[in-house]
């Protein structure tokens, strides 16, 4: 992250732990299985739920 910084490749230098978020989204909304996901981040699937499925940005309506 630091030499993307120095290239001018980044704004702004982001500790790791910064990039969880975004990581855990982009996941499910791939429909990666949520119980994956949190295997992956040792977290339960109960709480990728509670703090990241409410960030899908590509929610289909279904027809009624």
């Amino acid at each position: 992250m630091t030499q993307l910084v120095k290239q001018g490749l980044v704004s702004e230098y982001r500790k790791p732990y910064q990039c969880r978020h975004t990581f855990i989204t982009l996941c499910l909304e791939a429909d990666i299985d949520a119980k994956d996901v949190g295997r992956w981040v040792g977290n339960s699937p109960e709480i990728i739920y509670k703090h990241y499925a409410g960030n899908k940005r590509n929610l289909q309506v279904p027809k009624l």
